[in-house]
Formats: structure tokens, sequence, C-alpha cells
């Protein structure tokens, strides 16, 4: 119960902060940028949480976490939303996730 629960906090945190930051985005949907959150929450939940954190601390669990929203969110972005968009400003945004 407490990894469902710490799954949907981190999915609707996530969710909140994509859609108000990639809605700005002409080519972008509302099934993409939640597909995005998705993915997002699922591996930072199950790689940053529940692996890195443990072992070796929080700060590379930061460090880890701002890394994975970068890179998942402007790969991701490039492949569902139009490759023009400058969807690296706005991944840089959101590491601070």
């Amino acid at each position: 119960m407490d990894h469902a629960k710490a799954l949907v906090i981190k999915f609707v945190a996530i969710s909140i902060v994509l859609l108000s930051i990639l809605s700005i985005y002409d080519t972008s949907t509302l099934g993409g940028i939640l597909l995005i959150s998705l993915f997002v929450t699922g591996v930072a939940y199950f790689l940053g949480d529940l692996f890195i954190l443990p072992r070796y601390g929080n700060l590379i669990a930061i460090i880890a976490d701002v890394a994975l929203t970068f890179i998942s969110v402007w790969l991701l972005g490039m492949l569902l939303f139009r490759p023009l968009d400058p969807l690296t400003t706005g991944a840089f945004f959101l590491r601070y996730l």
C-alpha cells in the first residue's frame, strides 16, 4: 500500500509540472504528456527511490533524478512531439522536479 500511495503522489506531482510546462508547445498532446509522466514516474521511483537512494544516499539520488528527468523528457518529447520544437529548454526547466 505504501508503494501505491507513493507512486500516485509522484505521478500527480510530475504530471502537474509536465502539463504546466510542456503544454506551451502547440504539438504536445495530453496523452503524450501523460505518457511521459507515467514513464518518468515509473523509472524515477523504481530506479531512483528504490535502488539508488538506499544504496548511495540522497545527493546521488537527486543527481540521478535530475539527469533521468532531463533525458527522459527530452528524448520522449522528441519522439512524441514535433522534433522542431525546442524541447531541450522545457526539459531543462523540468529538472527541478
